[in-house]
């Protein structure tokens, strides 16, 4: 409960209080509690004096209540054993067993049986007789009591008694009224004094509540603003931070791309071009794949191989990102373009070796090999007798790469240093 809801209710509870103590009143109206007291003691009065001069009409009375309750209580207990109430009843039953019995048709059982119902009413009979003698007794009583009630009927004593009944169920209910109210008033004002103690230690805890209060505020208004400096602050260093990382990995990034060698993709592809070439239509040398590749690093020495010493194809370092290894001489074979394939069989071996076929004959290559021959801006061979030229093409364009690797290495490198050189200025200046 509120302090305010508690300070509504006790306006109610005072309402009730005063329309419990209104109604409580022992002298109010013309039946009022004193009043029907003393009306009692005079109907007592003049009813010592109506027994002392009625005395024993009033004993003559009382004994005939006692004899005409006494013979009733005899009455219905003959009644509920008797099957036959009246003697003219019980005649006719007995003339109609009689009437059986001279039939003559009747078994031995049934015989006793209707002898038995004979006995049981003549016996009856003689209780009928007793219960006719008693009822012709209770109406004598009722009569002489009839009398005695004329005889006090000469004075006022029944309506005294009855009207002494009437105010004494009257001053009961009055005060088991006065009771209620008592019990309620008792129980109002303590109620009352409960919410006013209730009321004084709400008001106490307000005042403690709103001084807390007014502390917390104080101090949750100095934590807010420590806050957010510090919210500030760490927002700032976040930035900071973020900035940094993106400067110090964007550096990363550009030394990684120094330490590629120029020309790496372009002269890998050459290689690979003149290795197939040699392989598929023995044109060119694998020698000068030897004597003409660029001078490997200390990692890519492992990738030579130990027969033809010619570099294969590396697949996991110094690769950049969207360049295209060449596949096997195996997977290249499964990828290449030939019609009719269903004719293959009636075919000579002849007519399915390249190599014996003749310089007019139209040369057919995987999709990789002619992307690589895109890349290199070299325009694929369309016979056997442009296989030399385009060796040749693509062992100057690989001489060329070679012989300008580290002019445009260095270049390169000078150029990513001096934009790392940028990167680490504008790191520090942050």
């Amino acid at each position: 409960m509120t302090t305010e809801a508690t300070v509504k209710v006790a306006p109610l509870d005072s309402e009730e209080l005063n329309a419990s103590r209104g109604g409580n009143s022992k002298d109010k109206g013309p039946e009022s509690r004193s009043s029907i007291i003393e009306r009692l003691r005079a109907i007592k009065a003049e009813q010592a004096v109506i027994k002392q001069s009625k005395k024993h009409i009033i004993e003559k009375q009382e004994q005939l209540n006692d004899q005409i309750s006494k013979i009733s209580n005899e009455i219905k207990s003959l009644k509920s054993k008797l099957p036959h109430h009246t003697i003219a009843r019980a005649e006719k039953e007995l003339s109609a067993l009689e009437a059986k019995l001279e039939k003559g048709n009747l078994k031995l059982v049934e015989e006793k049986q209707i002898f038995d119902e004979i006995h049981k009413i003549n016996r009856s009979k003689k209780n009928i007789l007793t219960l006719e003698t008693l009822e012709n007794d209770i109406k004598s009583k009722k009569s002489e009591l009839n009398e005695v009630y004329k005889q006090l009927h000469g004075t006022n004593a029944l309506a005294l008694s009855e009207e002494f009944t009437k105010l004494s169920e009257k001053l009961d209910q009055l005060k088991a009224k006065t009771a209620t109210e008592a019990s309620a008033v008792s129980a109002v004002n303590k109620k009352r004094d409960e919410i006013r103690d209730k009321i004084n230690e709400l008001y106490t805890e307000k005042r403690a509540a709103f001084a807390e209060y007014k502390e917390a505020s104080n101090k949750y208004f100095v934590w807010s603003q420590e806050q957010k400096k510090l919210k500030y602050e760490q927002e700032k260093s976040r930035r900071l931070k973020e900035n940094n990382e993106r400067i110090l990995s964007k550096a990363k990034e550009e030394l990684e791309l120094a330490s590629i060698p120029a020309y790496e993709d372009e002269i890998s592809i050459c290689n690979n071009l003149m290795s197939y070439l040699h392989s598929n239509y023995n044109v060119g040398s694998l020698d000068a794949l030897a004597t003409s590749k660029p001078n490997p690093s200390a990692d890519n020495s492992k990738n030579l191989t130990s027969s033809n010493n010619i570099r294969a194809p590396d697949t996991t370092s110094n690769v950049l990102e969207g360049a295209r290894v060449l596949p096997s001489k195996k997977d290249r074979e499964d990828a290449f373009f030939v019609g009719n394939a269903s004719k293959g069989k009636k075919k000579s071996a002849k007519n399915s070796n390249p190599k014996s076929s003749s310089n007019k004959q139209g040369l057919r290559f995987p999709l990789s090999i002619l992307d690589s021959f895109n890349t290199l801006k070299i325009t694929p061979p369309g016979n056997t007798s442009e296989l030399p030229d385009v060796v040749s093409k693509i062992t100057e364009l690989r001489d060329s790469f070679l012989k300008d690797q580290e002019r445009a290495t260095k270049e390169k490198k000078a150029k990513i240093e001096e934009e790392i050189s940028k990167l680490m200025a504008e790191l520090n200046t942050a």
